[in-house]
């Protein structure tokens, strides 16, 4: 297929609740994108564009009005001043500006993994007793340590976000549910990890439950964000089987349905008894809570490290980003310079064996489920 020299393609990744209000969903199309980012950096008139592109200006408005209408009519991938110019109303960084600002964040992997296995070192004994009190069947530190990484880089990439602040001093963050950035020519590179979370109320006897699937290159996603949890037969018969099941005790359509959570890592089968694969917290936020500071040492002893990182970004970040979307400079650090950060320390865990690399997918690895009486 001929690509012409205008035509680009953008990799979005955004942060924050997506439903209703993910401007990329307007930009399935090439040409959307393209015109995106032929904005990045300046304004444009729809004949401007037209004449850039070689696309009738009564079809570049109509693709320019949608891309600023968004989903919501309220945040849009584009914005139009009173002079009936349009400019990119998200952050867009080509591929060498990725490639630098990923950069920044690759020279601290192997301190941060340095200081996460100090930590895991020190806090095993605090690990294994949060499983013997919590969780059912031997314990498994592997499948801890893989519920908990979203936390641990989630945690230092704020951290990070914070010390870059510095960089725009009297800027007021733009708070959204949803804010998203894009990549140019980023490619298939299979490196980005991401935690969807989903919850519902008066489901099994529980008032609330909360589940999260952590995923990326290792691990397939269990679910995204918007599943329906109440109305999933699998993960309502995880809620049930929280506290033991007998596989005999189900009629034969329900132990069908158990052999299928069986295959997809959600339940296992010790003794005729069902129990949950994941990890299951059945006492509610406060263990929950407890569950995502397990390595809070970690968050003390990298601090420096964060400073040093956001300091360094931060320099980066006040040349790059667009005076008009100053506002979204946090979302330049999660969404951009550190969407790959949670790859990397994935991959030197595995190799360190702080990891171990999943078995049969999709499995345990990565879900956890909170429940609320």
């Amino acid at each position: 297929m001929n690509i012409c020299a205008w035509e680009q393609s953008l990799s979005f990744f955004g942060c924050g609740m997506p439903l209703g209000n993910d401007p990329s969903a307007t930009a399935r199309r090439r040409l959307s994108q393209s015109l995106v980012y032929l904005c990045r950096a300046r304004e444009r008139t729809a004949d401007e564009l037209a004449c850039e592109t070689g696309i009738p200006a009564s079809c570049i408005e109509e693709e320019l009005e949608m891309l600023c209408r968004g989903v919501n009519g309220q945040y849009g991938l584009l914005r139009k001043n009173e002079q009936e110019r349009y400019m990119a109303n998200i952050i867009v960084a080509d591929r060498e500006e990725y490639e630098t600002v990923r950069g920044i964040y690759g020279k601290y992997v192997s301190t941060f993994c340095d200081l996460l296995q100090d930590s895991l070192t020190a806090g095993r004994e605090e690990l294994c007793s949060f499983w013997r009190r919590n969780l059912r069947g031997e314990t498994d530190l592997n499948l801890l340590l893989w519920a908990l990484m979203s936390d641990i880089t989630g945690n230092f990439i704020t951290h990070v976000g914070e010390e870059s602040a510095f960089a725009f001093p009297d800027v007021a963050v733009c708070e959204r549910s949803f804010t998203v950035a894009a990549v140019a020519d980023v490619g298939d590179e299979n490196c980005f990890y991401s935690c969807d979370s989903i919850s519902a109320h008066n489901v099994c006897g529980y008032s609330d439950i909360i589940a999260r699937s952590f995923h990326g290159k290792r691990l397939q996603p269990h679910f995204r964000c918007g599943h329906d949890l109440a109305a999933d037969p699998l993960l309502r018969l995880i809620i049930c089987c929280a506290e033991g099941m007998p596989l005999s005790s189900l009629p034969g359509e329900g132990q069908a349905l158990a052999y299928k959570a069986l295959r997809r890592g959600y339940l296992r089968l010790r003794q005729e008894i069902l129990e949950p694969a994941v990890i299951v917290l059945a006492d509610g936020i406060s263990v929950y809570i407890e569950f995502q500071s397990l390595l809070g040492k970690l968050d003390e002893c990298a601090r420096e490290t964060a400073r040093l990182l956001g300091r360094e970004l931060g320099g980066v970040m006040e040349r790059y980003i667009p005076s008009h979307l100053r506002g979204d400079y946090p979302y330049y650090n999660s969404c951009i310079a550190a969407n790959c950060f949670t790859h990397e320390v994935v991959e030197e865990c595995i190799g360190r064996g702080l990891l171990k690399e999943p078995g049969k997918l999709p499995g345990p690895e990565g879900m956890l489920m909170v429940l609320c009486v």
